[in-house]
């Protein structure tokens, strides 16, 4: 089961390995489906003051401009 926290784990970790804009639509895929979020623009979690959310059209996630967020790990 995909959970708020294994979200936030795979986030710091991708985030350590890469300082930059990533997509991680494939983890937040499953959780459209298991929190039954609609395909509009949607928040997923805030994390250290940072908004995460998707457009699941485009398949994105916009960090908005937190460049600390970057820098986790």
């Amino acid at each position: 089961m995909i959970t708020k926290e294994l979200i936030i784990d795979t986030c710091q970790e991708v985030l350590s390995k890469n300082k930059a804009n990533f997509s991680i639509y494939k983890v937040l895929i499953p959780v459209h489906k298991e929190f039954g979020l609609d395909h509009h623009v949607q928040e997923v979690f805030t994390f250290n003051g940072v908004r995460w959310y998707t457009d699941f059209n485009n398949e994105r996630i916009d960090l908005g401009e937190y460049p600390e967020f970057y820098e986790v790990g």
